[in-house]
């Protein structure tokens, strides 16, 4: 069932804690629609478990609350789930502080990043080379992140080692058959050289029995 939100008078969420353990869409479409299970209601955000983890979703953007079957698998329990009690979303993102986050979940203004700072109107986050300086009020949702980069080096240098360990394997046993067709060749010179010197002899013989 789909319920707008200006119908709830905006910032009141009280209503919404009849979801609570359900699994609910927020928004209808676009980079902000989101799915995942309801699992705390708070003044003004709400956190959701989704399928990449626990998000917090400050209520002020949220324009409609849809109820049903979706095609997305949760995978994890409410019981085991730990999240951030705050008395607001502006208490989530201090308490966020010196962790890596995701800053919305899509478009344009999605980006990832250390909090370095939270004051009372904007937030400071250090994403790579940059320092950004994003006002609270457009800071739609926020999630812990994952920093891939460090993972995608170490399986680079996996894959570089694994190289070289298969290069060296293929380089000793190029040599061992280069000294293989060495060995065989040489005994092949040996042996004709043999046989023809036993001819030699043989014909030696024969012309001093004629003489």
């Amino acid at each position: 069932m789909f319920y707008p939100m200006f119908r709830y008078g905006g910032h009141h969420v009280s209503y919404l804690l009849s979801f609570i353990g359900k699994t609910i869409k927020i928004n209808r479409g676009g980079p902000e629609s989101i799915v995942g299970k309801l699992i705390a209601v708070h003044a003004d955000y709400i956190v959701l478990l989704t399928k990449d983890g626990v998000v917090y979703v400050n209520t002020h953007h949220i324009k409609s609350i849809t109820e049903g079957k979706t095609n997305q698998s949760i995978g994890r329990t409410i019981g085991r789930t730990g999240y951030i009690v705050a008395h607001s979303f502006h208490d989530v993102l201090r308490r966020l502080t010196k962790h890596f986050v995701q800053i919305n979940q899509g478009g344009p203004e999605k980006v990832t990043g250390f909090i370095v700072e939270v004051g009372p109107d904007t937030l400071l986050l250090v994403s790579g080379k940059e320092v950004i300086r994003i006002p609270l009020f457009h800071i739609r949702t926020v999630s812990l992140a994952r920093r891939d980069g460090s993972d995608d080096k170490s399986k680079d240098d996996s894959q570089r080692s694994q190289g070289q360990r298969s290069g060296g394997r293929d380089s000793g046993s190029g040599s061992g058959s280069q000294a293989s067709r060495g060995r065989q060749a040489s005994r092949g010179q040996q042996g004709s050289k043999g046989r023809h010197g036993s001819r030699g002899a043989g014909a030696g013989a024969s012309a001093g029995h004629k003489r």
